[in-house]
């Protein structure tokens, strides 16, 4: 029998990466993912380390596992809220296996769990969606930020960040729209030239680095502030669902494709990433996007 010799929390030292504690294995699986999508996963894993009172990763069983699952749905969290917390865990406990730096892998094992609660029931009509954007009492700022959110099929993270500098105009009238998502990786969507000519309008002499979507102290808006404003148009639009910016997103999907896009424009537009190389002809011409499908 070999005896291998161990280091930190007993992993072997063929471990690909030197990693002196949990914190480190943390701060290694965080790195390259953006700063909201970072600070999310952070919070669900602290989540389950308070709920395993600090146990080292290296000490984490199946039962651990489970009994997180159970809690995470004793306490009435919404199936899609589970999964995400779940997910967090699997895919740090995954890392540290790969690495060589966790023994045994206690997530993999673990069912992810099933539910009603079905994509279906985030994705509003267009008659609803129509009504939210040319329907809302809000300052021209607003009516324009819920009418590209759509048009764009954008995160709000990525459209809050966008500046008057990822804007190239087009020998068409329109404009391209370079969107920095996910990675790090960047993503060219086109808008129509009428679309255009109405968010041009909010610029004024603003300088090219400032944000399309200001405060009134002129920084960037926040996801929180575009929250609030959606949330004000699904009420005066009388439509009684939890509408969030990323339903827009949603919409955008399955009206484009229910309208004709090809899923590989969806996926290219959309910025999900996908392993076809079919995506990367998409990616090829930056003057299509799924938004010219949608009745805006």
């Amino acid at each position: 029998m070999t005896l291998v010799k161990m280091n930190y929390a007993g992993i072997p030292s063929f471990a690909l990466a030197k990693v002196e504690d949990d914190r480190k294995l943390i701060e290694m699986w965080l790195h390259g993912k953006s700063g909201n999508t970072a600070a999310a996963y952070q919070k669900d894993i602290e989540g389950f380390q308070a709920f395993v009172g600090g146990k080292p990763f290296q000490q984490v069983t199946l039962n651990d596992m489970q009994d997180f699952a159970n809690a995470l749905s004793l306490k009435g969290y919404a199936v899609g809220t589970q999964r995400r917390k779940l997910n967090a865990v699997r895919s740090l406990l995954t890392y540290g296996h790969n690495l060589g730096v966790l023994a045994v892998n206690a997530g993999k094992p673990v069912e992810l769990p099933k539910g009603r609660e079905a994509l279906a029931q985030k994705i509003l009509s267009e008659g609803e969606i129509l009504r939210l954007i040319h329907g809302f009492s809000g300052q021209q700022r607003d009516r324009l930020l819920l009418k590209l959110l759509y048009a764009l099929g954008a995160r709000v993270s990525e459209v809050c960040a966008l500046t008057w500098a990822d804007c190239s105009e087009r020998a068409d009238g329109g404009v391209t729209i370079s969107i920095y998502g996910k990675g790090g990786k960047t993503r060219h969507v086109a808008v129509s030239g009428g679309i255009w000519d109405e968010i041009s309008s909010l610029r004024g002499v603003e300088p090219i680095s400032s944000p399309i979507f200001k405060s009134r102290k002129g920084n960037a808006l926040t996801r929180q502030q575009v929250l609030r404003i959606v949330k004000k148009a699904a009420d005066e639009a009388g439509i009684d669902k939890p509408v969030s910016p990323h339903w827009f997103r949603h919409a955008h999907a399955s009206h484009s494709l229910e309208r004709g896009a090809s899923t590989a424009l969806v996926q290219a537009t959309l910025g999900h990433a996908d392993p076809r190389t079919t995506m990367g002809y998409v990616h090829l011409n930056p003057e299509k996007s799924s938004g010219a499908f949608l009745a805006i």
